[in-house]
């Protein structure tokens, strides 16, 4: 850890005791910190041009612990410091049996799911894993997902050499949406980046 950083995270962590690599990611370098005063905190670096993803990522993950449904590290600094953007970030102990706690995270996400949102998409851009993701608010489910979701994978697609047949039959479902939805979706809060390396049991078993 630079000087620099050390200096930028201690007025929130107090005095670092030790840093620990902790492996798993694959955009970002992330680390266990432990405090003279025993308390842990989880890091994650990066280069400072991608400082962006981490803003994002803070905002998403606010999101989802003010909801109260599932537990979430809180998000607790970021910035850049000498070339190096970070996010500092509660620890989180996966201490707990994962198998037991499976139904829990299921009960506890159609909790999630069920709290309505006012309108598709969220206020500000964000990212899939490095690659950025549109948002926006509407109230147009068919537009946001033919626009901001779909389409524009299909134009990426299309910058990176796949033409043809593949924008042919995007375009052709494109148009055909409005036929895959008897009725309008509920808006709700979702979680962008659930799969089974990403979640894990607490001690007691909350997921």
């Amino acid at each position: 850890m630079t000087p620099e950083l050390r200096a930028a995270l201690e007025p929130v962590t107090g005095e670092i005791d030790s840093v620990r690599p902790v492996g798993g990611g694959s955009i970002s370098a992330s680390f266990s910190l432990l405090t003279r005063g025993g308390e842990r905190y989880f890091l994650k670096t990066q280069a400072a041009e991608l400082a962006d993803l981490f803003d994002a990522e803070a905002d998403g993950l606010a999101a989802l612990s003010d909801c109260g449904c599932i537990s979430v590290p809180r998000p607790l600094a970021s910035g850049v410091v000498a070339a190096q953007s970070y996010l500092l970030l509660q620890y989180l102990d996966f201490a707990g049996d994962r198998d037991a706690a499976a139904a829990e995270l299921g009960r506890r996400l159609a909790e999630q799911h069920g709290r309505p949102m006012t309108e598709f998409g969220w206020p500000r851009d964000n990212f899939i894993g490095s690659t950025p993701q549109p948002n926006g608010t509407t109230g147009d489910w068919i537009g946001f997902l033919r626009d901001k979701r779909l389409g524009f994978q299909f134009e990426l697609a299309a910058c990176n050499g796949f033409a043809g047949e593949l924008q042919r039959l995007g375009r052709k479902l494109l148009a055909r949406l409005p036929e895959f939805f008897d009725e309008t979706p509920r808006a709700s809060l979702l979680h962008g980046d659930l799969w089974g390396g990403n979640w894990g049991a607490l001690a007691g078993g909350r997921p």
